[in-house]
């Protein structure tokens, strides 16, 4: 999944560990206080009246639940869902001893477009293959 595709299948991965054998995850959103306010305030409420809610949803925190092969995928220049949510998430892996598969692709922003696409199809569908 991509976006909040990205958020469903990391947080499939995290808060069901064993379900699944593999996952690609790309520009996920992992912590909703870094989405976009107008989006994410309309379903959430804001941070101060939905302080749970936006805990609870908060991905880094079951990074140690990860079971089976994960890749995530970001773009270095992603406005839409920036970097930090990936950046952050890699950082409480790294805490908990689990170990990612991550890929960034330089200069591409929320998705990655042109011929750059064909690697990350590509990219994806090998690491299915190898995984699955």
């Amino acid at each position: 999944g991509w976006s909040e595709g990205g958020y469903l299948t990391t947080g499939l991965l995290l808060r069901l560990p064993g379900l699944c054998k593999v996952g690609v995850a790309g520009g996920p959103v992992m912590d909703w206080n870094l989405y976009e306010v107008m989006y994410t305030e309309r379903y959430m409420d804001t941070p101060t009246e939905n302080p749970e809610g936006y805990a609870a949803a908060s991905l880094a925190q079951y990074a140690g639940n990860l079971q089976g092969k994960r890749m995530l995928v970001h773009g270095t220049d992603d406005d839409g869902v920036v970097m930090q949510h990936t950046m952050n998430f890699l950082k409480e892996c790294v805490s908990k001893q689990v170990q990612v598969d991550f890929f960034a692709y330089p200069g591409h922003a929320h998705n990655v477009r042109g011929k750059d696409r064909v690697h990350l199809m590509m990219k994806v569908l090998d690491y299915l293959m190898m995984n699955l």
